[in-house]
C-alpha cells in the first residue's frame, strides 16, 4: 500500500501496520524479485536506529520507512510539522551540517553524532568483541586493530580536515564518496601505516595556504575540531573498519589465504550491540542520542 505526504496519508501509515510511531529515514529500497522498489527492514541503518528507540524511546513498537535522500526526509519532516502529525519523527546523517552549512535542528529530527550512523556504530569496545568471537588469538587480534587504527584515524582527520577547510573555498583535495585512484587516496589495512605519511604529504601540497589569512579560516578550523571519527565519512570508515578486523583475525589466527566475509563481520557486530547499544556506543555519542531523543520526544 502507498502513503502520500498528505496529512491524512502519514496518520494512516501508523494505523495501518499498527504501531506506536513511525520514523523516516535516509536510504534506498531494495528491489523484489518484479523490479519494483520494497522496504528493507533488515537494513543495517535500520537495525541501528531500532536498538537506539528501544533503548531511549517509550515505544515498544515502531516503523521505520526509508524514503530515499537526505532531502527527502526533511520533506517529510516538514509536512509532519505542518500537519501536527503526532508519533511520527524523522533522522538525518550530519554529513557536514554545522560545517560547510547550517546546522539543521528541528522539532521531530534526530541527527546522528558522527558524519553517518557508521561513524556511531563501529566503536572499539564493538571492535573488540567481534574479535573476540572470530580471532584463535583474541589479545594478539586486538592489539593489531588498536594499533592501526589510531594512527589511521588521526591521519584521516588531518586529511579530511583540510579537504572540508578546501571545500569551503572551492578547493576539493579529493571527493567525499570517492577515496581511491588519481583523485583520491590510498588506505591500505596490511601496511605499517595503513593511511601512508607520504599520502598524507600528497594532499597537503594541493592545499593553498593562502587561505589561512583568510578570516573564515580560524572558526572553520574550530568548527573541525571534533572527536574521533566524526569527520570521515560514514561508508569508507565503515569500509576501512572491516577491511581491518578482516585483517587482525587472519594475522592473530595464523591463516595465511582465509579471510572473513563482510556480511559475517557486520552480523555478528550487530548481534552483539542490538543487545547492550548503550555499552557499546561511546559515552559521548550516547549523550547525544539520549539529548536528542529527550528534545524530539518531549517536543
Amino acid at each position: 500500500m502507498t502513503f502520500t505526504r498528505t496529512k491524512s496519508g502519514l496518520k494512516n501509515y501508523k494505523n495501518f501496520y499498527n504501531v506506536e510511531a513511525i520514523i523516516y529515514i535516509e536510504g534506498r529500497m531494495k528491489k523484489s524479485p518484479d523490479g519494483s522498489p520494497v522496504e528493507d527492514e533488515k537494513a543495517f541503518d535500520t537495525l541501528f536506529y531500532k536498538a537506539l528507540f528501544a533503548l531511549l524511546s517509550p515505544f515498544k513498537s515502531v516503523r521505520f520507512k526509508i524514503v530515499g535522500n537526505k532531502s527527502n526526509v526533511l520533506d517529510y519532516h516538514d509536512k509532519i510539522e505542518k500537519n501536527n502529525t503526532p508519533y511520527s519523527y524523522v533522522i538525518v546523517d550530519r554529513d557536514y551540517d554545522g560545517i560547510l552549512s547550517s546546522p539543521i535542528t528541528r522539532n521531530k529530527l534526530i541527527h546522528t553524532y558522527g558524519y553517518s550512523w557508521e561513524n556511531d556504530f563501529w566503536s572499539d569496545s564493538l571492535c573488540f568483541d567481534v574479535l573476540n568471537t572470530i580471532s584463535l588469538n583474541p589479545p594478539h587480534g586486538c592489539a593489531i586493530y588498536s594499533q592501526k587504527s589510531i594512527r589511521t584515524i588521526k591521519r584521516l582527520k588531518i586529511i579530511n580536515k583540510m579537504n572540508i577547510v578546501g571545500r569551503y573555498f572551492g578547493l576539493e583535495l579529493f571527493p567525499i564518496s570517492v577515496k581511491g585512484g588519481v583523485r583520491g587516496f590510498e588506505c591500505n589495512v596490511t601496511n605499517k601505516f595503513p593511511l601512508r605519511a607520504s599520502e598524507v604529504k600528497k594532499l597537503i601540497k594541493k592545499f593553498d595556504k593562502c587561505y589561512m589569512s583568510d578570516s573564515n579560516y580560524i572558526p572553520l578550523q574550530q568548527k573541525c575540531n571534533l572527536d574521533g571519527p566524526r569527520l570521515i565519512q560514514g561508508h569508507f570508515y565503515e569500509h576501512f573498519i572491516i577491511n581491518l578486523l578482516s585483517f587482525a583475525y587472519k594475522v592473530s589466527s595464523g591463516v595465511a589465504h582465509n579471510s572473513v566475509e563482510a556480511s559475517l563481520i557486520k552480523n555478528i557486530a550487530f548481534n552483539y550491540f542490538k543487545l547492550k547499544p548503550n555499552y557499546y556506543l561511546n559515552p559521548q555519542t550516547l549523550q547525544h542520542y539520549t539529548e536528542q531523543f529527550q528534545r524530539v520526544l518531549s517536543a
